[in-house]
């Protein structure tokens, strides 16, 4: 609950993170530090990622910055 910086190993296998509920100014970052596989990260309840039921990401070393807003969470940046 308090992290802020996600380091996602897919050595095993494609993982999906889920998030929790967005509250209100709430910022993430999640790296995917494996090129094999997919980090796919899904929001909770009705909440969406900039419009989307979830984001895949299959390229290593990719980082995606959300936040949290009211009904659901955005992407700030996004770097391959």
């Amino acid at each position: 609950p308090s992290d802020d910086i996600l380091l996602v190993d897919t050595t095993a296998g494609s993982i999906t993170v889920n998030l929790p509920l967005a509250k209100n100014g709430r910022e993430l970052w999640l790296v995917k530090i494996v090129a094999a596989n997919t980090m796919t990260i899904v929001p909770a309840g009705a909440d969406t990622i900039s419009g989307a039921a979830s984001v895949a990401v299959t390229i290593r070393w990719t980082s995606i910055h959300i936040k949290a807003i009211k009904g659901g969470w955005i992407i700030l940046s996004r770097y391959l």
